[in-house]
């Protein structure tokens, strides 16, 4: 009977704390996400610094010779799960906590439309904070990105990495900049080069093929156009995460590169004085 009281929905209502227990499900949902996120970027980066640090030459493999490691994807997503698990979960907490907040405020933004209107002076300041925690998202997000490719290379803590290598980048300014335009362009354009040519691919099987075209078949597709718009997505969500390694690879040797340029400059000076 108990049981059978708990299910009906007029106990659920009366259940306050259930909202509270909502919020937590989906802060510990983005949470976990940005975590995961933050352990790939530092395999990524992990993985691209035994490379551009060990390697004799660029078109030698890696093996344990060169630099200790024959399996540096391997022994990157080690040492990320294994020394660096913390700096990765801090820095997903604060993403986490932000765009936390953006769903409180889109869940105000709504009942204040619901209860108070629309008013031109409520538009504009709703519009500017959304815009300013937006902004504040996807800083966060870049310090964040960083700095976990900083503590993949050096093995610094999360806080350190994160000033060091925005001290890096500060000091390349120009060539960051440079490089993470024609990076954005060669995204974009690579991005719906792969959909496109997924989406005709996938149209002209479908249109051509005598196993889809044939009445008779148990296989015959009448519309083309849905499974072009599911390849599409699917292109999309590959092309997505393709091209997002290839950004974290490009990042990676753009910090690397600044850190022994940094290192060379050191050197020169010590040598002259």
């Amino acid at each position: 009977i108990a049981l059978a009281e708990s299910m009906r929905p007029q106990s659920l209502e009366s259940f306050s704390l259930l909202n509270y227990m909502m919020f937590f499900d989906l802060f510990m949902f983005l949470w976990t996400t940005e975590f995961i996120q933050a352990i790939g970027i530092m395999t990524v980066g992990g993985t691209i610094s035994h490379w551009y640090f060990g390697a004799d030459s660029h078109d030698k493999k890696p093996d344990a010779e060169s630099h200790g490691q024959s399996h540096p994807c391997c022994c990157s997503y080690w040492m990320a799960l294994r020394f660096h698990s913390g700096s990765a979960a801090f820095g997903a907490l604060l993403i986490a906590i932000v765009q936390s907040i953006r769903v409180m405020f889109e869940y105000v933004d709504h009942q204040m439309k619901e209860h108070e209107g629309n008013s031109a002076a409520m538009k504009a300041f709703r519009c500017i904070t959304r815009c300013c925690l937006c902004c504040l998202e996807k800083c966060i997000r870049f310090i964040s990105k960083n700095a976990y490719i900083k503590t993949a290379i050096t093995g610094d803590g999360f806080c350190f990495a994160a000033f060091r290598s925005y001290k890096l980048i500060f000091n390349h300014l120009l060539a960051f900049g440079a490089t993470n335009s024609i990076t954005a362009i060669l995204m974009i354009v690579g991005k719906i080069m792969v959909c496109i040519a997924s989406m005709l691919f996938g149209y002209v099987w479908v249109n051509y093929s005598p196993a889809f075209t044939d009445k008779s078949s148990d296989t015959y597709i009448t519309s083309s156009l849905f499974i072009s718009i599911a390849v599409l997505m699917m292109a999309y969500l590959v092309s997505e995460a393709f091209f997002n390694v290839f950004h974290v690879t490009i990042d990676t040797i753009m910090l690397a590169y600044c850190i022994v340029s940094v290192v060379i400059v050191v050197i020169v000076v010590v040598v002259v004085v």
